[in-house]
C-alpha cells in the first residue's frame, strides 16, 4: 500500500521496463488498500482548465488501456478509476455551468 502512494503513474511500460504502477496491480490489487492509494496516486496532480475537460481526458486515457489490458486486477482497477473520473467529471460540469452564470 505504501509504494502505490508514490509510483510513477504509468501504466504502459516505457523503454522495455514494465510499469511499477501495474505491477502493484498485478501483484496486489486485491488488497482495498493498494487499490486505494493507486486511485489517490492517480488522480493526484494539477491542471490548466477546466476541470472536467482534464477528468473527461484522463477517462478516455484508460479507456484506450482498458481495450488492450488482459490482466484482471489491472482491468478491475482501470474501471474502478474510469467510473470515479466519471462521477468527478459530472459533478465538476454542475459546479463549472453554476459558476457561468
Amino acid at each position: 500500500w505504501y509504494l502505490a502512494s508514490f509510483a510513477p503513474k504509468n501504466l504502459t511500460e516505457v523503454e522495455s521496463r514494465p510499469s511499477l504502477f501495474r505491477e502493484i496491480q498485478v501483484r496486489y490489487g486485491d488488497r482495498e488498500d493498494v487499490r486505494r492509494n493507486l486511485l489517490s496516486n492517480w488522480l493526484s496532480g494539477g491542471w490548466i482548465g477546466p476541470e472536467s475537460t482534464h477528468d473527461e481526458g484522463q477517462k478516455r486515457r484508460l479507456i484506450q488501456i482498458l481495450d488492450k489490458e488482459s490482466e484482471p486486477r489491472v482491468r478491475a482497477w482501470l474501471n474502478e478509476c474510469i467510473q470515479t473520473l466519471e462521477r468527478r467529471a459530472n459533478r465538476a460540469r454542475v459546479e463549472e455551468e453554476r459558476r457561468d452564470f
